[in-house]
């Protein structure tokens, strides 16, 4: 499933070279997923960038994949798993985002997305 999201993504990104804050979409899509955490006694940890972090990647494109990594945590995990989000920007631009099992700190996953160019 995380293969085709980043293939769509790719080719997303080929047809339309648009760019979005990723703090914004990623701050969204925690929010969205939070409900189902808590149904499920999942703690979840995160560390999301107050200010704009733009990506080189459309928004709808970012959301699918964010929503792909978290739907993985879900899909991959018992109930009351915790699990912890991190969008962190990088130091040429543009964000990495990490999403791993706060339990098994090995199991996670990471989307790295560049900076727009100008």
């Amino acid at each position: 499933m995380v293969t085709q999201v980043i293939k769509e993504s790719r080719r997303a990104r080929q047809e339309s070279r648009g760019s979005c804050d990723a703090a914004a979409v990623v701050a969204e899509r925690l929010a969205y997923w939070s409900m189902l955490a808590g149904d499920q006694d999942r703690r979840v940890t995160s560390t999301v960038p107050g200010g704009p972090l733009l990506a080189a990647l459309p928004q709808p494109a970012l959301v699918t994949c964010v929503d792909a990594l978290l739907a993985n945590v879900f899909a991959h995990t018992p109930k009351t798993t915790a699990f912890e989000v991190r969008l962190t920007p990088r130091p040429q631009g543009g964000a990495v985002l990490e999403v791993s099992e706060t339990v098994t700190p090995a199991a996670r996953a990471v989307a790295s997305f560049g900076h727009p160019a100008p």
